[in-house]
């Protein structure tokens, strides 16, 4: 069944947790009667900036930059995983367009924590470990 698309400038800004893509928004999307923006991960893949030298502030404008591209007006910016932590910080940047927010199992450590502080001790160690044999 087709549904009819709302034609206001508003939509839905969708962004993937970790590791993941805009690919993990593929069943929803097409059952939604509002405009679906899916950022293809938290940074610009094909920039020149080298990965470890990334900020959030990078994460969080790239977001920015990519939903002022668009014509929508009004957002509900959806965050999964480790991509909570950026949703207050892009809020924040575009808090005019901004209708809501929604958290799904998203990681939002405590203020001056690192989102890895808030992992179970295995999923800690092995991030951890990860990002040194990177």
């Amino acid at each position: 069944m087709e549904r009819e698309k709302h034609n206001h400038r508003s939509g839905i800004v969708f962004l993937p947790g970790g590791g993941m893509g805009k690919w993990i928004w593929t069943y929803l999307t097409p059952l939604l009667t509002y405009q679906a923006l899916c950022i293809d991960g938290r940074i610009d893949g094909e920039g020149s900036k080298d990965l470890k030298q990334i900020t959030i502030n990078d994460c969080v404008q790239f977001v920015v930059d990519t939903i002022n591209s668009t014509q929508l007006e009004k957002v509900i910016l959806v965050a999964h995983s480790g991509s909570g932590c950026l949703l207050e910080l892009i809020a924040d940047r575009i808090i005019d367009k901004v209708k809501g927010l929604i958290f799904i199992s998203a990681n939002i450590p405590p203020r001056g924590k690192r989102t890895i502080d808030v992992f179970p001790f295995f999923l800690k160690w092995m991030n951890l470990l990860s990002v040194k044999l990177a």
